[in-house]
């Protein structure tokens, strides 16, 4: 019998939690948000949605470990068509 492997799941509460767990090297910061539904519809979400504070644009900061494989469908993706 094969032992199940768990994910454990990390909500942070704070932007600065978000950093502590992650690091910044390790972040992946979006403003695109049809990049970010992009990867909502691939089952990949956000520790932290934010406002930046530069411009007032939603900004999204991911795991990049957890980006990779998504990031290289969406650099195929066509944002026109919709097609992945």
């Amino acid at each position: 019998m094969q032992k199940m492997k768990r994910k454990i799941y990390i909500r942070p509460k704070t932007l600065s939690e978000v950093y502590d767990v992650f690091g910044d090297d390790k972040l992946v910061k979006l403003v695109n948000i049809a990049q970010i539904k992009f990867y909502a519809s691939m089952g990949v979400q956000p520790y932290w949605i934010d406002e930046s504070p530069y411009d007032g644009r939603s900004i999204a900061f991911y795991n990049k470990e957890e980006t990779t494989e998504v990031w290289e469908k969406w650099k195929r993706y066509d944002t026109k068509t919709g097609e992945k």
